[in-house]
């Protein structure tokens, strides 16, 4: 489900709430790293757990294969 992409209302809703549950960011935090990134809910979610601005949170994500898990897990330096 992480791999939403918001095209409606309904999923606009439904992105802003998994990016909220699974960063624990509130929601203008949440809302402004889907913003940022396209409404792309794992790029939105490893910026907001990483620390990361969207292109960093991508690249990261490419590298992992497109795993949020190992996304999240990898070391910077890898």
């Amino acid at each position: 489900m992480v791999d939403l992409r918001a095209t409606n209302t309904k999923l606009e809703r439904r992105a802003l709430s998994l990016t909220r549950r699974v960063s624990g960011a509130d929601e203008a935090e949440a809302s402004a790293a889907l913003a940022a990134c396209g409404g792309r809910v794992k790029v939105a979610i490893v910026m907001l757990r990483v620390g990361l601005d969207a292109d960093a949170a991508e690249r990261r994500l490419e590298a992992a294969d497109g795993s949020l898990r190992e996304a999240l897990h990898t070391q910077a330096g890898r």
